[in-house]
């Protein structure tokens, strides 16, 4: 749902660039030379609340994932076998017959 804000957001801003009308049309003749003016104060606003809608957004995933793997438990490392010594209980192979 945070993606749809986000990229809604991202569209209201360029279209501002563009200089659209309220409805959101663009003029015909607009030109990338044409976008605007980043600076004007509506603009800066936008950005403004634009990164921090993002950041919301990036921040809500990262806790999700931490709460998913919360859930799972602690995971402890795989267990790599050894082989057995002596003082494990195992016993060591006969050497071999002297000749």
């Amino acid at each position: 749902r945070l993606d749809w804000a986000s990229a809604g957001l991202m569209l209201h801003y360029e279209r501002l660039l563009w200089g659209a009308s309220p409805s959101g049309v663009v003029d015909p003749g607009a030109t990338h030379e044409g976008w605007g003016d980043p600076l004007r104060a509506n603009v800066r606003k936008t950005a403004l609340a634009l990164n921090k809608a993002i950041k919301g957004f990036a921040q809500a995933e990262l806790r999700e994932r931490r709460e998913g793997q919360q859930h799972m438990g602690p995971r402890s490392p795989p267990r790599i076998p050894q082989p057995l010594t002596e003082s494990d209980g195992g016993s060591r192979p006969d050497p071999p017959p002297a000749t």
